[in-house]
């Protein structure tokens, strides 16, 4: 599996060949604004790559002068999945990403969907099947956080850090402060609001 840092003339067909086939609607930020956080400096998509062809692909967005990285998107093209990519980029992701930068004390922060109590939809059972998948290769919960107008499960890979609070101040700055719809972290109880490309 081989590792390939895009650059921005590659991402309209990264994001309209793989992103928008494997993610819903309301998690796929528009293009243009992927394209702005990377030419600021604070987004990389990575992809992998076996004879040419993409069978993974994993998003990181970051803030400068944060010990705190976020893994926004993770995907295996469909033609692609049951056969262990996710978790191989899963256990290699941080070592990448510090290779990367150049920072191997780097926080990486990810975000699964939290499941609803009492709900047997198949939906709710594939939220449910990504926390334990997440969980299984080595993933730890730190705590609830709202985006994208849902309650996701913020978590870290294998420890959750002692500087905590920190981690959950450095995850906001990522999304910037114009992202109102994020809530790090999430009262219990609390309504996730939608982002600004849903109202």
């Amino acid at each position: 599996m081989k590792r390939k840092v895009l650059t921005v003339s590659d991402y309209r067909q990264w994001y309209d060949h793989h992103l928008c086939k494997d993610f819903p609607v309301n998690e796929i930020k528009p293009l243009e604004d992927i394209i702005s956080l990377n030419e600021n400096g604070k987004y990389d998509v990575i992809v992998y790559e076996e004879d040419d062809t993409v069978i993974g692909y994993a998003t990181i967005w970051k803030h400068e002068g944060n010990s705190a990285y976020l893994l926004d998107y993770l995907g295996v093209p469909d033609y692609m999945r049951n056969r262990g990519i996710g978790k191989d980029i899963l256990k290699r992701i941080k070592a990448d990403v510090s290779e990367v930068d150049g920072n191997p004390d780097i926080c990486i922060i990810l975000e699964s969907e939290t499941p609803f109590e009492n709900d047997e939809s198949d939906e709710n059972m594939l939220r449910k099947r990504r926390i334990h998948f997440y969980e299984r290769n080595g993933w730890v919960k730190m705590y609830e956080m709202a985006t994208c107008g849902m309650r996701f499960n913020a978590m870290s890979f294998e420890s959750v850090p002692e500087n905590l609070d920190l981690i959950m101040k450095e995850h906001k700055k990522i999304y910037g402060q114009q992202r109102t719809d994020v809530i790090v972290p999430l009262p219990e109880g609390e309504t996730p609001p939608l982002p600004y490309w849903m109202k």
